[in-house]
């Protein structure tokens, strides 16, 4: 098992936020395409413009310790499978 080093207080936070996003990242590339496809659909169906679709992370602190989520689109019909 490894061992875990807390955050100095003066830490770069940003610095961790970034590097785990980019790491967080890569299994979105396997399906954006789909994603970018289907927004593009959407957008022309309802003829708006709308933001495109992708993942959103937050570092936030609890109780002493950090917690890094991420949050992915999906596709639509996939949605409720996923949700699972």
């Amino acid at each position: 098992m490894k061992s875990v080093s807390p955050l100095a207080p003066e830490g770069d936070y940003k610095l961790v936020q970034d590097r785990l996003f980019a790491a967080g990242e890569f299994p979105y590339e396997q399906y954006r395409g789909d994603i970018e496809r289907q927004h593009g659909n959407v957008e022309r169906r309802i003829e708006v413009h709308l933001k495109t679709p992708s993942p959103e992370a937050k570092l936030q602190f609890s109780d002493g310790s950090l917690e890094f989520v991420v949050r992915y689109p999906v596709e639509i019909r996939r949605a409720s499978e996923v949700d699972e």
